[in-house]
């Protein structure tokens, strides 16, 4: 990832920061319901990306971006693991993409996630204070 952080980097990381809403989940060709998503929130705090879902509980990563690659780069890991989930990402003012793959997959080069690629999608809408 990206050795030494400039503007751009932060820039990149300054728009993700706060708190998503998420409206699409699929993993692996299978999409979740959209009623089943409705509480379902992404925050994005310095470092570090909390999943909250009321059904499958709170898990925290830790997130490295390098906005320098097209398309943009996404480094997961959750806290103490040696395992990385490589990804990709995209970003605007109010829409968030996150793609990645199983630790043991090769990074995603689009963002989807077809039945056993391994690859899990996230479309998240920001959520306004």
């Amino acid at each position: 990832m990206c050795p030494s952080p400039g503007e751009g980097w932060l820039a990149f990381k300054q728009a993700m920061q706060g708190t998503w809403k998420v409206v699409v989940a699929e993993k692996n060709g299978e999409k979740r319901d959209r009623d089943d998503l409705e509480k379902v929130r992404v925050v994005f705090d310095g470092d570090k990306m909390t999943i909250k879902d009321p059904r499958l509980g709170t898990e925290e990563m830790i997130c490295r971006l390098d906005p320098s690659k097209k398309p943009k780069q996404i480094d997961l890991s959750s806290a103490g693991a040696k395992e990385v989930n490589r990804g990709i990402y995209s970003v605007d003012d109010n829409e968030l993409k996150v793609c990645w793959a199983d630790p043991d997959e090769k990074r995603p080069t689009e963002f989807s996630a077809k039945a056993k690629s391994g690859w899990t999608l996230l479309v998240l809408k920001r959520v306004k204070p």
